[in-house]
């Protein structure tokens, strides 16, 4: 007669309950990455709820199979019966509880999810009361724009509004504490750019533009969570591509956000946008089919523009 339950049961469950609650608490600590934004935790709030409803109903089905196991087990003086399932009793358990789980489970998630998705991607604000930035993506980088002193952007190719417009390359600058519209586009594959840490990603589709709105928190909110700061003390965060574009995809992690107080930001943009006017006023604008070519040397190299460096206080720093 074989046992009724194997004595290594007990121990395998409380192990698997164990591992189950050390997740749990890691999820919440450097699993999960801090929470800049400040509609992340509408976010966080509807992957808790799912985790933890699923989890109850996980447990209540295991529980009856536990049940089931022990109550049915082979004994003596007892005899097994084939059932099929098929009895109105059994029909009317499973139709009550499949409408319990639906109506818990997804209908509740989906009124959750409703009002998070409608605050991540709903109505985006007026373009006069948020900062703009341009996202071109291509293998294997990131390139950001914002417009220049004539207040608009130029196309990439043969538009003259193009040249004074501010560029860099994988590095984003935003303001604290105000909404900034990031316009994406690809020029070869999808990308797709995610900010884990404002918990929103959008992609990067050839041949249209797509947009999502990043919505910081104040630095002095970000700096009482503790998140993280880079070597001159400024919230750095980082992007990344979720979607596979191509061998050097692991590259294009290289993206930073950094999140600026306001007053800094807007400093630091005329002082772009400035820097940008002096050259063309010193060294003409940059030739259109060069555009691109150009502003990444100026981002790698810094210091003289003539030699293909970044102005005095430019982006190449």
């Amino acid at each position: 007669m074989p046992r009724s339950l194997p004595r290594t049961a007990i121990p395998a469950a409380a192990a698997a309950g164990v591992l189950a609650a050390a997740e749990s608490a890691l999820a919440g600590g450097p699993l999960f990455p801090g929470d800049a934004a400040t509609n992340a935790s509408g976010v966080d709030s509807l992957f808790w709820m799912a985790t933890w409803m699923g989890a109850v109903a996980f447990a209540l089905v295991v529980a009856i199979l536990a049940w089931c196991m022990i109550a049915y087990r082979a004994r003596p003086g007892h005899r097994a019966v084939y059932a099929t399932g098929e009895t109105k009793g059994a029909r009317t358990f499973t139709g009550v509880f499949a409408l319990g789980v639906f109506c818990i489970l997804d209908v509740s998630l989906a009124i959750k999810d409703h009002a998070v998705h409608a605050e991540m991607y709903g109505e985006p604000p007026a373009e006069a009361e948020a900062n703009v930035v341009e996202c071109l993506a291509r293998q294997f980088e990131w390139r950001f724009r914002w417009p220049g002193a004539d207040g608009r952007f130029g196309g990439l190719e043969s538009d003259p509004a193009a040249t004074d417009d501010v560029t860099s390359v994988n590095i984003l600058r935003i303001p604290d504490d105000r909404p900034t519209i990031l316009r994406l586009r690809s020029i070869d594959v999808i990308h797709s750019f995610f900010l884990p840490h404002f918990r929103t990603k959008q992609d990067a589709v050839p041949g249209m533009f797509t947009s999502i709105v990043i919505r910081p928190k104040s630095v002095a909110e970000m700096a009482a969570a503790g998140l993280p700061v880079n070597a001159e003390g400024r919230h750095e965060f980082d992007v990344a591509c979720a979607e596979l574009c191509g061998l050097g995809h692991y590259s294009m992690d290289k993206g930073r956000v950094i999140v600026l107080p306001r007053a800094e930001y807007d400093a630091w943009l005329a002082a772009q946008v400035q820097a940008v006017a002096d050259e063309i006023r010193d060294y003409g604008p940059a030739p259109m089919d060069e555009y691109w070519s150009i502003y990444t040397r100026r981002s790698a190299a810094g210091g003289d523009p003539a030699a293909g460096g970044a102005p005095t206080g430019g982006e190449g720093k």
